[in-house]
């Protein structure tokens, strides 16, 4: 019966997420990560604050966080930032 149960739920949960407006990027170019890795290493970001940047800098989406450096980051580079 569980099992059963847990297949129509992941089942359901795919077709939720299929549903859905979501769009996968490409991997990054070499000359794409280098300007990541430079804009990380600029900005003393993570590699996952990082990457959060770059999708609003290229979505044109505003950025939401309470991380000061992550903000201070956006800032920097033209992002919006919500809450300021």
């Amino acid at each position: 019966m569980f099992l059963v149960w847990k297949c129509s739920a992941t089942t359901r949960f795919i077709q939720v997420l299929d549903s859905l407006p979501i769009r996968v990027s490409a991997a990054p170019t070499l000359t794409e990560m280098s300007a990541l890795i430079l804009l990380a290493s600029n900005n003393r970001l993570s590699a996952y604050d990082t990457a959060y940047l770059d999708l609003a800098m290229r979505s044109g989406f505003s950025l939401a966080t309470g991380d000061e450096r992550l903000r201070q980051a956006g800032g920097n580079v033209g992002v919006t930032i919500l809450g300021q």
